[in-house]
């Protein structure tokens, strides 16, 4: 496909505020565990390797103690944490093969070309040359300040293909939008654990290239996937063979959904099937429950933080995918 990823917010429907707080990604998500509030910061790092063409990217930030009340909109009493970027930690990735790589600090502003995210100073670093591979295994390893955290990750097999992209009205009630709709054949003969992710496009008439639209500004394809509020995870066991129009809808307080028909004439939309490990999918769906947690009683059972795979104490999780996308013609009614 030949996409050129330019910052177009016109035709889909993301709350700004989505945007600005996306490069936190679960950071400020996270389930509010009364042992995480007294002690010393943790360090957070999430990384995300896949089977497509790369870099790759890991963020690494540092949780504090400090916590702030603020109301949201509803004027509900909410609890939130800053997050300290960490933008001087050794960070390496190798594989099974012998192929190590060293991650550079990535300092590139997004801003240009009107895009809204600025991600310089925000703790990510970028791989140079490394390429994952289904079936192999991934260690990253990060060294700061005299301490060493490592995670170990091994890509899955490739996923199934995806058959067909519907669409059907939201359940928002504040905006005429739409969700995909998936449709695909799940393998019974074995277990597997899916997440999906999908990026809308805007089609140039004359050249017919594909603009990023909704608040994606340019960016390397495995960015987004990383820092993303989109958590479409499945369990197979729930999943019959033939898998028709499975809704892929956010409930959360932030939705990433597609706007009204009438303001996205000409559209595509690039949908993404990732197959993942049990631990990261076990993950992603404590981060999915820990989003519809109850901001009114923040203390009342909040369970423990998310799983991780960082050792030495940290938290996050350093994810690997194998993925298969469709581009899919947007919402025609």
């Amino acid at each position: 496909m030949n996409i050129t990823r330019i910052y177009i917010n016109k035709y889909f429907y993301i709350p700004a505020l989505l945007l600005l707080t996306l490069v936190t990604f679960t950071s400020c998500e996270e389930k509010i565990d009364k042992s995480l509030l007294t002690g010393e910061p943790k360090l957070v790092i999430h990384g995300l390797i896949t089977d497509q063409e790369g870099p790759y990217f890991v963020r690494i930030t540092r949780s504090s103690t400090d916590l702030t009340q603020k109301f949201n909109l509803e004027q509900e009493l909410a609890v939130s944490r800053e997050f300290e970027a960490i933008n001087n930690a050794q960070v390496t990735i190798s594989d099974d093969q012998g192929n190590v790589d060293s991650l550079q600090f990535w300092d590139v502003d997004l801003t240009q070309d009107g895009g809204l995210g600025e991600w310089v100073d925000q703790g990510l670093y970028s791989t140079t040359h490394i390429q994952g591979v289904a079936g192999r295994t991934y260690t990253l390893t990060v060294t700061h300040e005299g301490q060493v955290y490592q995670a170990v990750a091994t890509i899955p097999t490739e996923p199934p293909t995806i058959d067909e992209v519907k669409y059907t009205k939201s359940q928002d009630k504040l905006n005429d939008s739409r969700v995909p709709l998936i449709s695909f054949e799940e393998p019974q003969q074995q277990k597997n654990y899916y997440r999906f992710f999908y990026l809308p496009y805007t089609v140039d008439p004359i050249t017919n290239e594909l603009y990023l639209i909704g608040g994606y500004s340019e960016g390397p394809n495995n960015f987004w996937q990383l820092i993303s509020s989109q958590i479409f995870v499945f369990d197979d066991q729930l999943l019959p063979h033939k898998v028709i129009d499975l809704k892929l809808e956010d409930e959360s307080v932030f939705n990433q959904e597609l706007a009204s028909p009438q303001f996205i004439p000409n559209t595509k939309l690039e949908v993404q099937i990732h197959s993942i490990s049990k631990a990261y999918y076990e993950y992603s769906s404590s981060i999915v429950e820990n989003r519809l947690f109850s901001p009114k009683k923040p203390f009342s059972s909040a369970p423990a933080s998310p799983p991780t795979n960082i050792s030495n104490g940290g938290l996050g999780f350093f994810g690997a995918s194998s993925v298969k996308s469709i581009l899919a013609d947007g919402p025609q009614n």
